[in-house]
């Protein structure tokens, strides 16, 4: 067992559970809520992995039957407390998901994307269009709580985040709970 598996040792129901709920038919989301230091991020990192649960040979099995070629899934880890993220955190996403479409030489009419008025609508047209060819966007993001706590997007661009779930899968890590950052 390597050492990345060790961390996660008795995980495995979770690992698995996740796993199929970021690549069901219908993708849902899932929020790692805990204090820092307690592994949030290490598990994004796991997730994220070539060799982890999304993307891994290792794990094919354990991943929907559409899904066993861990290339028709494309995984982009986002740290909201970086600081190009800091500065326009839905423009930071879109083009990290841009650069892992591109690096996947998957294709896509980048034309009619760009066209799109706003920065959100572009990300969901590109994940939209991923999964007219049955392939799947699983948007990590790291830190999440950051960008309630210094206020670094108003909360109508959050509220534009929201639609976007219906189109990829999405984990977010944060220190309290979602309803309770979306209160303050």
């Amino acid at each position: 067992m390597d050492a990345r598996r060790k961390i996660f040792y008795g995980r495995d129901r979770v690992l698995f559970e996740m796993t199929q709920g970021l690549l069901a038919p219908q993708p849902q989301s899932f929020s790692l809520v805990g204090p820092k230091l307690i592994g949030k991020s290490q598990l994004l990192h796991f997730l994220a992995a070539e060799d982890g649960p999304l993307l891994g040979d290792d794990f094919a099995g354990r991943r929907p039957l559409a899904f066993e070629d861990g290339t028709r899934v494309i995984v982009v880890w986002v740290d909201c407390d970086w600081q190009d993220a800091q500065q326009d955190l839905i423009g930071w996403i879109y083009r990290q998901v841009q650069r892992h479409v591109r690096e996947a030489g998957i294709g896509l009419e980048w034309a009619a994307i760009e066209a799109e008025a706003t920065t959100s609508r572009r990300i969901w047209r590109i994940a939209r269009a991923l999964r007219e060819q049955e392939l799947r966007l699983v948007l990590l993001m790291d830190n999440f709580d950051r960008v309630f706590e210094e206020q670094w997007m108003r909360r109508e661009t959050v509220d534009e985040l929201r639609p976007l779930t219906l189109e990829m899968a999405l984990v977010v890590a944060t220190e309290q709970p979602l309803h309770d950052l979306d209160r303050e």
